[in-house]
């Protein structure tokens, strides 16, 4: 239906063949009927106005979720990601476990036996009168810049 036209572009009253008695009453039914237009004019352009703002809205709203929902999948994505690394260093981890109880275990049997050892090795050799000690290189009564007979 095309809309009405405005009150300035309205056609004319109908033509004087009317008896003079009927034309005001036809002109004030004709009036109230284009006032009735208007408004429902008026009530019809601000319900189109409305629902251009609510589809404005909506459009908003379908946009937001639909960034929400991309960033959920890439949430939900790097939460997998993460889910599995704290796996593989918790697997990692218990390994390393492992290998400290394994380690610690291995340095208490060798001390254990290094302790055995020594217990049960002889006592020490006194030294001869005049030795330096283990890892000297001189000789007990040799001379500074003499040759070694022996060497």
């Amino acid at each position: 239906m095309p809309p009405p036209l405005p009150a300035h572009r309205r056609p004319p009253l109908p033509a004087p063949s009317l008896p003079p008695t009927q034309r005001p009453q036809l002109e004030e039914r004709l009036s109230a009927a284009y006032a009735e237009v208007d408004l429902l004019w008026s009530r019809l352009e601000a319900e189109r106005a409305r629902a251009s703002r609510h589809e404005r809205a909506a459009a908003r709203l379908e946009s937001q979720l639909s960034r929400a929902a991309q960033r959920e999948g890439t949430l939900r994505r790097q939460v997998g990601e993460l889910e599995t690394r704290c796996a593989e260093l918790t697997a990692r981890a218990a390994d390393l476990r492992r290998q400290l109880a394994e380690r610690t275990t291995a340095a208490a049997r060798a001390l254990a036996e290094l302790e055995r050892h020594r217990s049960s090795a002889p006592p020490p050799l006194p030294r001869a009168a005049g030795a330096l000690g283990p890892g000297s290189r001189s000789r007990p009564g040799r001379r500074e810049g003499t040759e070694d007979p022996d060497g």
